[in-house]
């Protein structure tokens, strides 16, 4: 799926040394802006779960029962996954439910530093896929658990937050509001979801290329 700015003005940048200083250094300012600052509230919190409880216990998988089992970290690295590749058309190179890593590390700084590029006012439709694929990680939580775990999704909330400070005119609550579109394509395609998070839990650690296969099976058994 097509960004709002063409990623490919990364590498036109790159003969333009003053452009590309210039955008690693904002985006360097972005990025230590969003490590200081916590963005979840009470009120994204109550959204979240008022959304997801309607269909907990509907989508025929069980909560996990501890933060430590396998399973949870995988339904969370799953949703990102999905998102991703539903939203934005692609796959991570790698997705992984060990504590150093997870599925989206690098696409955020990427999306950013496209939307960087350039000096157009950015629009909330320009950057909300990217979002939504931020939001999806807690999102497929909340879907399983009443209890997500916030803490791991913290840095997700911020890096998301970090889109929406280059929004022209964004509303106050306009992460919350994404938060709906967020859970509804989870929830149409909880059966992806699924089968990663499934593959996760055998092989910790997954390439792109088993992502895929994970996705197409679902996809050639429900066309």
């Amino acid at each position: 799926m097509a960004h709002g700015r063409n990623p490919k003005s990364l590498k036109s940048s790159a003969t333009n040394p003053g452009t590309s200083r210039d955008v690693e250094e904002r985006l360097r300012r972005a990025r230590e802006a969003w490590l200081k600052e916590s963005v979840e509230t009470p009120r994204f919190r109550q959204r979240l779960q008022t959304l997801t409880e309607p269909h907990r216990g509907s989508l025929g998988v069980a909560a996990p029962a501890c933060p430590e089992e396998p399973r949870w970290r995988a339904i969370h690295e799953a949703g990102h996954t999905v998102a991703q590749f539903l939203l934005k058309g692609t796959i991570p190179e790698k997705v992984t439910i060990s504590r150093m890593g997870g599925a989206v590390q690098d696409f955020g700084n990427f999306a950013l530093a496209a939307i960087l590029c350039g000096d157009a006012p950015i629009s909330l439709d320009q950057v909300a896929p990217d979002i939504d694929v931020y939001l999806a990680g807690i999102a497929a939580e909340s879907l399983v658990a009443t209890n997500p775990q916030w803490e791991l999704a913290q840095s997700d909330l911020n890096a998301a937050n970090m889109f929406i400070e280059y929004v022209e005119d964004a509303a106050p609550d306009c992460l919350e509001g994404l938060l709906e579109p967020t859970v509804q394509l989870l929830v149409d395609n909880w059966d992806l979801v699924v089968n990663v998070a499934s593959a996760l839990v055998s092989k910790p650690t997954l390439r792109a290329e088993q992502v895929q296969s994970c996705i197409g099976m679902v996809r050639h058994q429900n066309p």
